[in-house]
């Protein structure tokens, strides 16, 4: 597994360990799952800044991501539990793209 790749499963354990609580979710675990992505984020703007285009679906579904971890994250009355359910199958399907 690559370093990027374990960043990656990283911020999807968080979601999981997120979704698993009976509490309200933790902010830290949502943080973290942020991170995570932001730093896959990176990576795949730094590879097409490099020439590989390929990477253009991916840095579009990480972007939109991104933001709705962010909207989970920070909303404006409570914790959007759909949101976050959201966010971690699209986190999912990131991973194993």
């Amino acid at each position: 597994m690559s370093e990027l790749e374990a960043v990656c499963r990283q911020g999807l354990d968080a979601l999981d360990a997120v979704l698993a609580a009976k509490a309200p979710p933790e902010k830290d675990l949502l943080a973290e799952a942020t991170r995570c992505l932001a730093r896959y984020r990176d990576a795949l703007i730094r590879e097409k800044r490099g020439g590989r285009s390929a990477v253009d679906q991916r840095l579009v579904e990480a972007n939109a991501l991104l933001s709705e971890l962010v909207a989970a994250e920070f909303p404006l009355v409570g914790v959007r539990r759909k949101r976050i359910e959201s966010a971690r199958e699209a986190y999912r399907r990131l991973v194993v793209a």
